[in-house]
């Protein structure tokens, strides 16, 4: 399957997105605490604005994992799961979806707009 330049451009920088975060997450972790992991917002968001609905939910997914994998198997001592973290990883879904359905309004009201002009 051939993938157009445009998209594995996007796919790079999500990608990359979800990298830098990982690392950030691992190095800052010791100093910030817990609140390191809105970082990884941003490349749920990106995925979701770029990607739609399923990039937003596999972005959502990676950078879950990614983020279990570093606080999980990275640290010494491993991050514990608790409620805080349970709640971030649902706003993280969430917050993609938001992303997504503003992002088809968009588009669904400048195809209509572009519509009506075409009648006039």
């Amino acid at each position: 399957m051939i993938v157009p330049k445009q998209t594995q451009r996007q796919l790079a920088i999500v990608a990359t997105g979800h990298l830098i975060n990982s690392a950030a997450l691992a190095f800052l972790y010791g100093a910030i605490g817990p609140s390191v992991a809105v970082f990884g917002m941003a490349s749920v968001l990106v995925g979701a604005f770029v990607f739609g609905k399923r990039g937003g939910l596999l972005s959502a997914l990676v950078q879950t994992g990614l983020n279990t994998l570093v606080l999980g198997y990275l640290l010494s001592p491993a991050a514990e799961f608790n409620g805080g973290a349970a709640i971030f990883v649902a706003f993280m879904f969430l917050a993609g979806y938001i992303v997504v359905n503003q992002r088809d309004l968009s588009r669904k009201l400048r195809e209509q707009l572009a519509r009506n002009e075409a009648l006039r």
